[in-house]
């Protein structure tokens, strides 16, 4: 639990090699969704309401905008993609959930998969409100 809801991560090597960050995206997306409308499921089976609405947060703007355009234009990139079979877009259409576009540098999820350079991981430590308990043990002591 964090900050009063569940949260579930997963960091490995991706089952398929993909030819794009947008394709890797897709897929990572496309998972968490997976595990995201698993969870949902067991709260409404344990007759739990949440205030809040569905929402998948992503960094990567093409690929929301795959999802979420009324008629997504793939890059000669991303030619390879099949934007009408997308089951993600499928689901967002539906209304069972949303997607919302988050900076790159305010994805907290990062800091669970990836390595980072000291004042980034700082950053991340206050993202998730954890505080130096050296420094509020040395104040105690003081007092």
């Amino acid at each position: 639990m964090l900050f009063g809801g569940p949260i579930a991560w997963k960091s490995s090597k991706q089952r398929r090699v993909v030819t794009s960050s947008t394709k890797a995206e897709l897929a990572a997306l496309t998972q968490a969704t997976k595990e995201y409308l698993a969870t949902i499921r067991l709260i409404e089976e344990l007759q739990l309401k949440l205030d809040d609405d569905y929402i998948m947060w992503c960094d990567n703007q093409q690929t929301l905008r795959l999802l979420t355009a009324e008629r997504p234009q793939a890059t000669s990139k991303l030619r390879h993609i099949n934007i009408n079979n997308l089951w993600l877009r499928q689901e967002l259409q539906k209304g069972v959930l949303k997607y919302n576009w988050v900076k790159t540098n305010a994805m907290v999820a990062d800091g669970t998969t990836k390595a980072m350079p000291g004042q980034k991981h700082a950053l991340f430590l206050a993202q998730l409100g954890m505080t130096n308990v050296e420094e509020q043990i040395t104040s105690l002591a003081r007092n």
